[in-house]
């Protein structure tokens, strides 16, 4: 074997070996410091705290050590538009939506293993369609003839999850409704996560703006009136609402973020519309 061709990558770069070893040498330091902080509070949780560090740090540098297998595979850069393709942003979705649940996982074990595995149960069906549905979530569902579209935005496994969350709360209210609530909720995520699927049926396109709104909203009222036919008029009767200062901050930035968010896909679907 060329020991050349072993250490370089043809047109330069590191390889796939050399930049999980790059990667673990950054992430020796803060492990290190953690041991250090460890020693001198016993009572912290170093391994939770170390666990749930190395999933968020292999979240970021995940996208850079597999570039190029990633790319290859799937396509990063999309041709249509100016940010990355469909396909890539699923497959990294899922990473995230993974690292989400984990970090619920570590901290159920000090707060409540039962309501944190009721909440990670909703994780799993927007984690595998996200990771899985590049067949449905790629940029080739962005052509109607030769019109470019929105297509199927890898959004709706986080629509999924959103649907889920909700569900949570309602199951903390009402624990005895826990079977009912959990088997229409993981059914409403199965729809909205196959929207190829319901675009045959549905009798407007999905794929485009308007389509994909209509879709949402009727997707939420089925399952708004699934809820109530469950729970009748506890349906508004969400827990209290902490509205402390604190709280309210903490409201507003997450909010705020995902008014942003929103806002920016908008846009960026508008402007590929255009295109």
């Amino acid at each position: 074997m060329n020991w050349n061709d072993f250490l370089y990558k043809p047109g330069g770069g590191l390889k796939v070996w050399q930049r999980i070893l790059v990667t673990e040498g950054i992430l020796f330091i803060p492990t290190i410091l953690f041991i250090i902080m460890y020693l001198d509070n016993p009572d912290l949780i170093i391994f939770e705290i170390l666990s749930m560090f190395y999933v968020f740090m292999y979240c970021i540098f995940f996208p850079w050590i597999f570039y190029e297998r990633i790319n290859e595979k799937y396509g990063v850069l999309s041709k249509i538009r100016s940010i990355a393709t469909y396909q890539y942003t699923s497959i990294i979705g899922s990473i995230y939506l993974f690292a989400f649940m984990y970090v619920i996982l570590v901290c159920c074990h000090v707060l409540n293993y039962y309501l944190g595995f009721v909440l990670c149960s909703f994780f799993i069906i927007p984690i595998l369609s996200s990771f899985f549905g590049t067949m449905a979530f790629n940029d080739s569902s962005c052509y109607v003839g030769d019109d470019i579209v929105l297509g199927y935005p890898p959004v709706y496994p986080w629509i999924a999850l959103a649907v889920g969350i909700c569900s949570f709360f309602y199951i903390t209210k009402f624990t005895n409704s826990l079977m009912p609530i959990s088997a229409l909720t993981l059914m409403v995520q199965m729809i909205i996560v196959l929207p190829h699927f319901a675009n045959r049926i549905l009798p407007f396109e999905i794929r485009t703006k308007k389509g994909c709104l209509y879709f949402i909203i009727l997707v939420i009222a089925l399952y708004l009136v699934l809820m109530f036919l469950t729970l009748g008029n506890g349906l508004l009767n969400l827990p209290n609402v902490s509205l402390t200062p604190k709280q309210i901050i903490i409201k507003i930035i997450h909010f705020g973020s995902a008014t942003i968010l929103a806002y920016l896909f908008y846009r960026q679907a508008k402007q590929m519309n255009k295109k």
